[in-house]
């Protein structure tokens, strides 16, 4: 009977304990949010970074693809073209990088 109603304490502080740790407090939220702000504003940053970065590596493979079709070096024309659509890729992804990321700033502030 003893060992019943010790396993039996012993099992409801557990679950008890578990989901009181299971839901952050008020007092752990506050820093949190305010780190992943923080966070979101650093990742926006680099985004647009790296936005600007592959247009800028755009306007040169451009400027390159039109060099190389002047003096018919067709290998470097085809190299080119790789690296413009690795670049328009990049792009897309950095967007969608941008776009998440202020998404969840915006989440975040409400």
């Amino acid at each position: 009977m003893r060992q019943a109603r010790r396993f039996t304490l012993t099992v409801l502080a557990t679950v008890l304990g578990t989901l009181l740790l299971s839901f952050p407090s008020r007092s752990f939220a506050g820093p949190v949010h305010r780190w992943d702000r923080r966070h979101d504003r650093y990742d926006m940053r680099h985004d647009r970074r790296d936005l600007r970065r592959d247009w800028r590596d755009i306007g040169e493979d451009r400027r390159e693809l039109r060099r190389d079709r002047r003096e018919h070096d067709w290998q470097d024309v085809r190299r080119d073209r790789r690296d413009l659509g690795q670049d328009w890729r990049d792009i897309r992804h950095d967007r969608h990088d941008l776009r998440t990321d202020r998404r969840d700033f915006r989440s975040d502030l409400h």
